[in-house]
């Protein structure tokens, strides 16, 4: 069963421990040992936390998850900004959208959400894909053989 990790503040008060039985002649073995931790640990801390106060290792510690936060804010960014490179010109039909969409998912591995997200599509629109009647090509005909039979009637001519 793995042990519980020190928090800063046990990791310091062990380190003072450490110096000052150290200053009185005992070896670093047998403090390791009393502490309960190994060499390796005990030069890892000291390397990182040696000469610290308890405070400055608990804003070390507030310092460093904010950074993570920040840079997980700046790959999102630098995510949505490639994407936003990817499309080439204007993208105004919703089928042009739905292409745009679906090349930038496979390119720059991105979830579907995310890429409608950031170049402005519904969602509803990328899943729907429109399929044109059965007919229209006849109808499209038929209003061509009209148009041309009977003529341009709306100005009189």
């Amino acid at each position: 069963m793995p042990r519980k990790a020190n928090t800063p503040e046990q990791i310091i008060s062990k380190l003072r421990e450490t110096e000052i039985m150290l200053s009185q002649g005992s070896t670093l073995a047998v403090i390791c040992k009393k502490i309960g931790v190994t060499n390796q640990t005990y030069y890892r801390w000291r390397k990182e936390y040696g000469g610290m106060r308890v405070d400055q290792a608990r804003r070390l510690k507030d310092l460093e998850q904010e950074n993570s936060a920040f840079k997980t804010v700046v790959a999102d960014f630098a995510l949505d900004n490639a994407i936003l490179r990817k499309p080439p010109g204007e993208i105004l039909s919703p089928s042009k959208r739905r292409r745009i969409v679906q090349q930038v998912c496979q390119k720059l591995a991105v979830s579907e959400r995310r890429a409608c997200q950031v170049l402005g599509q519904a969602r509803a629109t990328q899943r729907h894909n429109p399929s044109p009647p059965s007919d229209e090509k006849q109808l499209t005909a038929d209003i061509l053989a009209l148009a041309t039979k009977y003529g341009d009637t709306a100005t009189g001519g």
